[in-house]
C-alpha cells in the first residue's frame, strides 16, 4: 500500500502530527512507500518531505498583503497537488489539513481523481460551522470537502453536523503522545525567575482568542499566590494582543504576568510546561479542539483544566482524571477551580495520565487507519 500524506503547514501543531504519522506509516510492514507533502519552505526537521506547496511565511509583514498571499495560496496548493496526483501510483491519499476557503473549486476537481485514488482526512478541529462567518457558507463548503472523503478520521468526539451525513466511515483513533525532545535550560531560568516562587499557570502554545485570554487575566486578581505564563506566537496575523495587554495593566498585574509572544522553539515549548503547575486549555465554545498540547503535556503529566464544551479535550480529562473542568467564560468559576485543582493530589494526577498515556498510541492511530482503507474497495471496482 501506498500512502501519501498532505499537510499545509510548515510549524504547529498539524506540522508536528504529520511528522508523527509520517514517520509512523514509514515503520508499517504493509506501506510499500509513505509520501509527506509539505510547503517548499519547511525547514529540516521535516526530512525526506516532498515540498511543493507555497510557502505559509511569506516575506512580506503587511496584514493585507498576507491575507491576500492565505487566499492565493488556499487555491494555488489543491492545484499543485492535483496536478502530482495525477501522476502519482494509485495510493491512500490523507488530508491533514486542507484548503475550507476554495473546497467548492478543488473538491470538484478531486472528484476526477477517485477513480485512482482513496481518499482520507483527519479532522483536528471537527466543528467546522465557524470556519466563516456566515454558518451557511462554513456548511455548505465543508459538505464539498467530505464529499471526495472514504474515511474521516477524528480523536474522541465528533460532532452531529450534517457534513459528515456522507458514506465515508466515521473513525475514531488515538492521538499519539509527542516525545519531550529537547530541553531550554536558559529559556526554564527566565521563566522560573520570573515566576518568584508563585504556582505558575499556563496558557502555551498559538495566541489565538479562543483561548480566553481575558477571562483568565480578570481572574488573577483574585489568585494572589499564583503567575500566568503565556508563551506562543499568534496563530495568524488578525490576532491582536493589544486589548490583553491593556487588561493586564488595567489590573496592575504586570509583575504577575509572564508573557513570551513569540514563535518557541521545541526547548522552549518544553521548558515552558516544565515551568508550569497547572495548564490552562480553557477554550471557549466556538473552538472544539482536538489540542495536540495535551499530548505535548503527557509526558510531564501536568494538572490541566478545561473549559465545559463538548470536545475531545474535555472527555480525556474527564476520563483519565487530569484535571478539572470548569463553566465556560467565568471568571469567579475558573478561580475557584484553580484554588480547588492545586489541592488535589498529584499522585491522582500521575495515575491518570499513566492511564491515558497507556491508550494513546501512534503505532494504533497508523494500524486502525489502514485497516479502515483496506476494507474500501479499490477505486474503479465499486
Amino acid at each position: 500500500m501506498r500512502v501519501i500524506l498532505y499537510n499545509v503547514n510548515s510549524f504547529g501543531g498539524n506540522f508536528e502530527y504529520a511528522l508523527m504519522l509520517h514517520l509512523e506509516y514509514s515503520r508499517h510492514p504493509l506501506v510499500e512507500k509513505v509520501t509527506l507533502v509539505m510547503p517548499e519552505n519547511a525547514g529540516s526537521s521535516a526530512g525526506s518531505a516532498t515540498r511543493f506547496l507555497m510557502t505559509d511565511k511569506p516575506a512580506f509583514k503587511n496584514k493585507y498583503l498576507r491575507k491576500l498571499h492565505f487566499v492565493y495560496r488556499s487555491f494555488i496548493n489543491p492545484l499543485r497537488f492535483y496536478r502530482f496526483l495525477k501522476t502519482a501510483e494509485p495510493s491512500v491519499v490523507i488530508f491533514n489539513d486542507f484548503e475550507q476557503l476554495s473546497a467548492i473549486w478543488w473538491s470538484t476537481l478531486f472528484l476526477k481523481l477517485k477513480a485512482k485514488h482513496k481518499f482520507g482526512v483527519i479532522l483536528h478541529d471537527p466543528d467546522r460551522d465557524r470556519y466563516f462567518a456566515n454558518t451557511w457558507l462554513s456548511r455548505y463548503t465543508m459538505k464539498k470537502v467530505m464529499r471526495i472523503m472514504d474515511v474521516a478520521i477524528y480523536h474522541g468526539y465528533l460532532p452531529n453536523r450534517s457534513y459528515y451525513n456522507n458514506k465515508a466511515i466515521k473513525l475514531k483513533v488515538p492521538h499519539g503522545i509527542y516525545p519531550p525532545g529537547t530541553y531550554d535550560k536558559e529559556f526554564a531560568t527566565q521563566l522560573k525567575s520570573a515566576s518568584s516562587g508563585r504556582t505558575v499557570l499556563g496558557v502555551i502554545g498559538n495566541i489565538r482568542r479562543e483561548k480566553n485570554y481575558d477571562v483568565i487575566i480578570s481572574a488573577l486578581p483574585q489568585l494572589p499566590s499564583f503567575q500566568l505564563l503565556v508563551a506562543g506566537s499568534r496563530s495568524n496575523s488578525s490576532v491582536d494582543t493589544a486589548d490583553y495587554l491593556e487588561l493586564i495593566r488595567e489590573h496592575d498585574l504586570h509583575d504577575r504576568v509572564t508573557w513570551k509572544e513569540k514563535y518557541l522553539t521545541d526547548g522552549e515549548l518544553n521548558a515552558a510546561i516544565e515551568t508550569c503547575d497547572i495548564i490552562l486549555l480553557y477554550y471557549n465554545a466556538s473552538f472544539v479542539s482536538q489540542s495536540g498540547i495535551l499530548n505535548k503535556i503527557a509526558p510531564y503529566r501536568k494538572k490541566v483544566i478545561v473549559s465545559d464544551s463538548s470536545s475531545s479535550l474535555n472527555q480525556a480529562v474527564v476520563e483519565f482524571g487530569l484535571g478539572i473542568i470548569v463553566p465556560e467564560s467565568n471568571v469567579a468559576a475558573l478561580a475557584e477551580g484553580i484554588k480547588r485543582l492545586v489541592l488535589t493530589d498529584q499522585e491522582k494526577i500521575n495515575r491518570g495520565w499513566g492511564r491515558y498515556i497507556a491508550t494513546a498510541s501512534w503505532e494504533r492511530n497508523v494500524a486502525l487507519t489502514l485497516s479502515a482503507f483496506n476494507n474500501i474497495p479499490m477505486p474503479g471496482i465499486r
